[in-house]
């Protein structure tokens, strides 16, 4: 299960409550959830899809969760945040992306360049490294690293959204290939070779030409 939290608040008598779109998989009462990135252990204890309280709510649905758990002081929930299985908890601060540049941008996508970047409910500044060329032009493709400030949750398959510092032009969309990619070698060619194989759209297809 995987969700992306849009909204976070307490109730009186009811505590911590989180909305969003079920993303993947599906969540019962009295399951074990993780708070991602900050690794907080929660519990279901109940659920409410399309304004109606339910036992179970699966991948699609949009859902209130009432969760229960221990959260240290300034580690509540906000917009951005994740809760999910805790085998999909890996917080990264840097990963790899294919990228398709609008052909409306303003400009190419350049190395080093200051965006805004939108995944699941997140929306954070980071800094762009085209990988294997020094830009990306408008209607072109291409691969690059995106590092962050602090740690976000993404998985292979994640669709992104760039906009440019100022937020005010969208300047590509894309999908996260490896969130957890090297610093060092990121542009050379067996490096390039691989993350030509993890676009492949089928999971199957891309571990068998990584492979």
């Amino acid at each position: 299960f995987r969700l992306a939290i849009d909204r976070a608040f307490s109730l009186p008598g009811i505590g911590l409550v989180v909305t969003g779109t079920a993303a993947s998989g599906a969540v019962a009462i009295g399951d074990h959830l993780c708070l991602s990135p900050r690794g907080i252990e929660l519990r279901v204890r109940t659920i409410h899809a399309h304004n109606r309280a339910v036992e179970q709510a699966r991948a699609g649905a949009r859902c209130a969760l009432n969760l229960a758990g221990s959260l240290p002081e300034g580690a509540e929930p906000g917009r951005g945040d994740w809760v999910l299985a805790p085998a999909l908890h890996k917080p990264v601060s840097r990963i790899d992306l294919a990228v398709t540049v609008s052909r409306a941008a303003p400009a190419p996508l350049r190395d080093g360049l200051p965006v805004h970047f939108h995944l699941g409910t997140e929306d954070m500044v980071a800094r762009l490294a085209v990988l294997g060329a020094r830009a990306i032009a408008p209607g072109e493709a291409g691969f690059v690293q995106v590092d962050f400030e602090r740690p976000i949750g993404a998985l292979w398959g994640d669709r992104v959204v760039i906009r440019d510092h100022m937020a005010r032009h969208t300047l590509a969309g894309g999908r996260v290939l490896d969130p957890g990619p090297p610093r060092r070698g990121r542009s050379r060619p067996e490096r390039l070779a691989a993350l030509s194989a993890l676009a492949e759209p089928d999971a199957g297809d891309a571990l068998e030409r990584l492979i």
